[in-house]
């Protein structure tokens, strides 16, 4: 797929994972590529067929991109994130084209011997790494040696579109609500980071009866967060909805009272930047998140969401007990507030030029 626009930089774009294929890699890389388009000269190469077709798409990948570059007089390459890096220095070596990769957190940190012994290593050769938050900067650094050039560069977030009355309804029909319960929403990848089992086990017995935890998201923590409610006595109360459409994603935004991100520290693994919390906040839901790595990049305490301590049920059941108090008119006018501060603060057109600006100097300073 080729699409161009009118400005002077010629970019070739490069994503392992894309629509549509599902998740949140994919999606950064659409946000930031259809900004990027807005602006630039972009040529696409990206894997829509998912993970099963990776191996396959790299050395694709490679040859197209030679092509690619000499046909449209491609000026730089951007990695969508740091597992490409390996390619990236390969095209470097071959085109002379400046290379710079987006780099998220986990694909940095990812805990294998053989995946550290050759991601990192290539990231370094690398002309820029554009990490989403400071936390993610500093694993960066600590992998590359300290000594590459970098830029941090926070994610933009698009809101989703208004639900329709149907969807509204199929969401309360999903989730068993009946209209007298507080609700409570966490949307993600299922995984120990997240902190939903602790959640359900050492926070929602803590808070009142009517408050009942909404969990949109798979993944391996699953049983985790069952056996969690099942000990505290609290099944009930949870509601595991698995993966929805977005659809009923944007209603599950707009029918809850607050948005919940409970990180907890896991070694090895980390939260680069918190862009669900920054979509629930545009959403013009409240947010109480972990004061945790990158989740405090995108979580400004008291302008668009509440810090708390991680693994702190007390902070944790204070600031919710707060909020579900407060009477739905004044609730919906913190969320309102917290909403315009994520708009004009994050936005994909915002990231985009900053991701831009960077490119263009390290392309102007190759030239």
């Amino acid at each position: 797929m080729i699409q161009e626009t009118d400005a002077d930089l010629r970019l070739l774009f490069i994503a392992r994972t894309f629509p549509p294929s599902l998740g949140g890699m994919q999606n950064l890389a659409f946000q930031l590529s259809e900004s990027m388009r807005r602006l630039v000269k972009v040529t696409m190469l990206v894997n829509h067929r998912g993970k099963k077709a990776l191996p396959l798409f790299l050395p694709y990948a490679f040859a197209s991109a030679i092509y690619l570059a000499r046909k449209h007089r491609v000026q730089a390459i951007h990695l969508a994130d740091a597992l490409l890096a390996p390619l990236g220095v390969a095209l470097k070596t071959v085109t002379g084209l400046p290379v710079t990769s987006s780099v998220h957190g986990l694909d940095v940190m990812y805990s294998n011997r053989f995946y550290q012994s050759l991601v990192p290593r290539a990231l370094a050769q690398l002309d820029m790494a554009m990490p989403n938050s400071r936390a993610t900067e500093t694993e960066v650094n600590a992998r590359t040696g300290g000594h590459m050039p970098i830029a941090v560069i926070p994610l933009g977030i698009n809101p989703l579109p208004e639900p329709d009355a149907m969807a509204m309804q199929e969401f309360r029909q999903l989730a068993g609500i009946n209209g007298r319960e507080r609700l409570m929403l966490t949307v993600g990848r299922l995984v120990r980071r997240k902190g939903v089992s602790w959640f359900v086990e050492q926070v929602l017995p803590r808070l009142p009866e009517n408050a009942v935890y909404i969990v949109i998201g798979e993944g391996e923590e699953e049983p985790a967060i069952a056996a969690a409610g099942s000990a505290a006595g609290v099944s009930d109360r949870v509601r595991l909805l698995g993966r929805v459409p977005d659809r009923l994603l944007a209603a599950a935004y707009r029918s809850a009272d607050v948005f919940v991100m409970p990180n907890v520290p896991v070694t090895g693994d980390m939260e680069g930047f918190g862009l669900v919390a920054l979509e629930a906040s545009a959403s013009g839901l409240p947010v109480v998140a972990s004061g945790l790595e990158g989740i405090t990049e995108a979580v400004h305490h008291e302008r668009n969401g509440l810090l708390v301590k991680p693994c702190s049920s007390v902070e944790y059941e204070s600031a919710l007990r707060y909020l579900l108090a407060l009477p739905d008119e004044e609730l919906r006018r913190l969320g309102a507030t917290f909403r315009q501060y994520t708009l004009s603060t994050y936005g994909w057109d915002q990231a985009a030029r900053r991701y831009l600006d960077v490119i263009q100097e390290v392309a102007g300073r190759a030239a």
